[in-house]
């Protein structure tokens, strides 16, 4: 609108000729949300400073080597202070940033390479030199968001971005429903079956751990749905023992619903956490390498295309490439920590989230985040045959099985459309480098002779994925 064009020219004009200017332009606004006016709050937010790192190729090394069952370092894995030593910036150049966000108002607690801010809005617009701008979304939720922000040059070398204040909610879109589908439902007890993974609901592994993130202040799944799903599938009646950020049960959200009852339903009988971040991959990594202790394994079922990183993300003043390379470090300290990340490698095939209808012939192919970073267990999807008469006949304990037909076959082949709502992705990074534990798989698969696209539409010198697959094709919901 002409308003919203007036105020942000008149943010940018404001700014001092000592300060950097980072700009957010209206075309970063999504669609669904509206400018109302300037916000006049006192009211407290949070929000993350990102510094510049250094001797993340030495991190690199280190963890390679840990991870490697070859190597006698394997295992020995490093506390967060060990890796903020090394990739930390100076602790000078460290108090210096917190020294001038202190003198501002701000509480500051510092985690090496970024630093996690908390202070008044009214005082936030004086450091910033910005004004908060009040949007509402067509559903009628309203937000409070920074469109630009202004730091001194002195820290134009040390500040990399500020993250938490300019992004907007995404609307995470839902499962179509399947009108017809002869291949049965999954239950927990089909992968029990199709992956040997031995059920004994009386053995406890406390000692271990799983996360289920959501993102984007997403709506949570309902623990009375939890219980239900238990009863019918031979679960135990238990619920996740840590819950962290917003939790949001009245409303239930289903892709939520199924990430924890399935999360539950395979890792039986494990310490559950169910951790909800109100942004996006930056914001949550930060909370994460900010927490201690931390779960054992990660489970992510969201992406993005990397090309497309800032639609979602906060990423004023900096490119899709910068964020995905920002957000790629952070994993690889998470990964240094001992903790396996695991993320979904796409739901629209080759041409990715970015071209699912193949319009864009130059688009890069499913470089879909974080599912395309070399420091996730990426996973694609697979799905089941429809049962042939002559396959025996598969027997289920679990009570929604008696009167719900389940999967009755063993035989997997790729998830695609028509037949599944997903067609499941792969290929290579548009940004991120191979790693060396892939080289000789690569290089395997392309000299191999399957039908391969045009070259020039995608890297093949990239890290390629995803990993592993699994069944991901009609699963039992309860909601």
């Amino acid at each position: 609108s002409i308003v919203f064009v007036a105020l942000a020219a008149l943010l940018v004009a404001s700014a001092s000729a000592r300060l950097l200017t980072v700009f957010q332009s209206p075309a970063h606004v999504p669609k669904a949300w509206r400018l109302v006016g300037p916000t006049a709050s006192t009211e407290n937010v949070q929000f993350k400073v990102a510094l510049r790192n250094q001797n993340m190729d030495i991190l690199e090394q280190e963890v390679v080597k840990v991870s490697d069952p070859t190597n006698a370092a394997y295992g020995q894995w490093w506390t967060v202070d060990r890796i903020h030593d090394l990739i930390a910036p100076s602790l000078d150049d460290q108090m210096k940033v917190q020294t001038w966000l202190e003198s501002f108002g701000m509480s500051v607690s510092r985690h090496g390479d970024f630093q996690i801010v908390t202070g008044s809005m009214d005082k936030v617009e004086k450091m910033l030199d910005t004004v908060f701008l009040t949007f509402q979304h067509e559903s009628g939720k309203t937000v409070d968001r920074i469109m630009n922000y202004n730091i001194p040059n002195e820290f134009s070398g040390l500040i990399k971005f500020v993250s938490g204040l300019s992004s907007f909610p995404v609307q995470r879109s839902q499962p179509r429903v399947s009108a017809d589908d002869t291949a049965g439902k999954i239950v927990p007890e089909t992968l029990w079956q199709l992956y040997n993974i031995p059920y004994k609901q009386e053995v406890s592994y406390y000692n271990s751990s799983i996360c289920l993130v959501e993102f984007q202040n997403d709506r949570s799944y309902n623990p009375d749905d939890l219980t239900t799903f238990e009863a019918n599938t031979l679960l135990p009646d238990v619920q996740p023992d840590h819950i962290v950020g917003p939790f949001r049960p009245k409303v239930p959200d289903f892709e939520a619903t199924l990430d924890v009852q399935f999360g539950m339903g395979i890792a039986q009988n494990t310490s559950t956490w169910y951790w909800t971040s109100t942004g996006w991959l930056y914001d949550w990594t930060t909370d994460f390498l900010a927490t201690d202790p931390v779960p054992y394994v990660v489970s992510m079922s969201w992406g993005w295309t990397e090309v497309g990183q800032c639609d979602i993300g906060a990423c004023s003043g900096m490119t899709s490439q910068q964020y995905t390379e920002t957000v790629n470090d952070q994993f690889m300290q998470i990964t240094m920590r001992g903790v396996t990340l695991l993320a979904a490698s796409g739901d629209q095939g080759a041409p990715g989230d970015g071209n699912p209808k193949c319009s864009n012939r130059g688009a890069p192919i499913s470089s879909i985040f974080p599912g395309s970073s070399p420091w996730i267990l990426s996973i694609g999807a697979t799905m089941l045959n429809d049962a042939s008469p002559n396959d025996p006949p598969v027997v289920y304990k679990s009570p929604v099985c008696q009167t719900t037909d389940c999967a009755t076959n063993r035989v997997e082949k790729v998830c695609s459309y028509p037949d599944a709502l997903i067609t499941t992705g792969g290929g290579f990074s548009t940004f991120l480098a191979q790693p060396s534990y892939q080289t000789s798989e690569v290089k395997g698969y392309l000299n191999s002779g399957v039908a391969l696209p045009d070259s020039k539409d995608y890297n093949a010198t990239n890290r390629g994925f995803p990993d592993v697959s699994a069944n991901g094709h009609n699963y039992l919901c309860n909601l």
